[in-house]
């Protein structure tokens, strides 16, 4: 997985539906996942009609699985298989934070970052890829 873009903030949904949106249509994204859990499935309806023209598709998904037992089952398959661009902890340092001190045993106070990353690599594995191999944006929590 190739990561393009980190949008990584507390803003609510009506600031980051246009922030998705944007990098949907500047990347040329072909499929969009998002998590439909709490208000997911509205955040999904408003970013598809705010790229409403473009080639991609926006699906959404239900998550009901333990978030902290996927994030530490898949950990080694994040840390081998999802490539940053160059000098991101420059670029991203909130999200770059998260990603270095996220503790697999205690109290993290944000686990989205993780829980998306995640969520591509689970994507990957399961084959739920379009044919240019795109993911999109997986967009999950807060």
């Amino acid at each position: 997985c190739y990561v393009l873009d980190i949008i990584y903030t507390k803003l609510h949904m009506e600031a980051t539906e246009p922030m998705v949106a944007a990098l949907i249509k500047k990347y040329n994204i072909r499929l969009c996942h998002v998590e439909s859990n709490n208000g997911g499935k509205g955040f999904a309806r408003e970013v598809k009609k705010l790229i409403k023209g473009s080639s991609c598709s926006v699906r959404w998904f239900h998550q009901s699985d333990n978030k902290q037992v996927r994030i530490f089952s898949q950990r080694s398959n994040v840390m081998n298989n999802i490539l940053f661009p160059a000098n991101w902890e420059l670029t991203y340092p909130q999200a770059y934070n998260s990603y270095k001190t996220y503790k697999i045993e205690g109290k993290n106070d944000f686990d989205d970052f993780q829980d998306a990353l995640t969520g591509c690599i689970e994507k990957l594995t399961t084959g739920k890829l379009d044919m240019y191999g795109q993911i999109g944006p997986i967009t999950g929590g807060r």
